[in-house]
């Protein structure tokens, strides 16, 4: 995917049963506010203001930051 990142958690071989996030939540906050505080957030640009997709209800309230 584009403008994706890997972060690959040192010393950290999980079970197929873990729970990455809860045993790692810090590095894992930083990670993604690190990376997601770096994009540019959008208007929306779908005119629908509710619709349905793969069987579940969504509708959008309010107009975002100002």
């Amino acid at each position: 995917m584009p403008g994706s990142r890997r972060v690959v958690l040192a010393g950290y071989d999980a079970p197929g049963w873990a729970d990455v996030v809860a045993d790692r939540t810090d590095e894992i906050v930083r990670e993604m506010t690190g990376f997601l505080g770096s994009q540019k957030a959008d208007v929306p640009a779908h005119a629908s203001r509710e619709g349905v997709h793969a069987g579940i209800s969504w509708r959008i309230e309010g107009s975002g930051p100002r």
